[in-house]
């Protein structure tokens, strides 16, 4: 191992001094000795898995008008030459009226059901 020189300044007359290193003798090494860096390993890249099958693709939803009911079983409009008696005055009818507005009101008469629309152009019976 090459001693290297070290230059020391003493406080006497502003000389220079030169010392040289005391070099250790080989079993007062370091424990491990200086760092030296690793090499970086080099890890191939791994091959994408690839997919053998695909699943079946099923359609997408899409949006639809529902309909509650049947066309058969839907309000009919009645004519007014057979409207029943007082279906037009009956309680219901008439709060609706004074409320103003469009409104539809169920009004039962015996056995029967009948759905009274009231709006600014008129009355409309409707039964099923």
């Amino acid at each position: 191992m090459i001693s290297p020189e070290i230059v020391v300044a003493t406080q006497e007359h502003g000389q220079q001094e030169r010392v040289e290193e005391v070099s250790l003798p080989a079993g007062d090494m370091l424990e491990k000795g200086p760092w030296v860096w690793p090499e970086p390993v080099a890890h191939p890249r791994p091959i994408p898995k690839r997919q053998h099958s695909a699943p079946n693709t099923a359609t997408r939803s899409a949006f639809m008008r529902q309909a509650s009911t049947s066309d058969a079983s839907r309000w009919k409009e009645v004519i007014q030459v057979d409207w029943p008696e007082g279906i037009t005055v009956a309680p219901a009818v008439v709060a609706v009226q004074r409320r103003g507005g469009k409104r539809c009101v169920l009004v039962q008469q015996g056995s029967r059901t009948f759905r009274v629309r009231i709006g600014p152009v008129g009355v409309r019976v409707f039964t099923q």
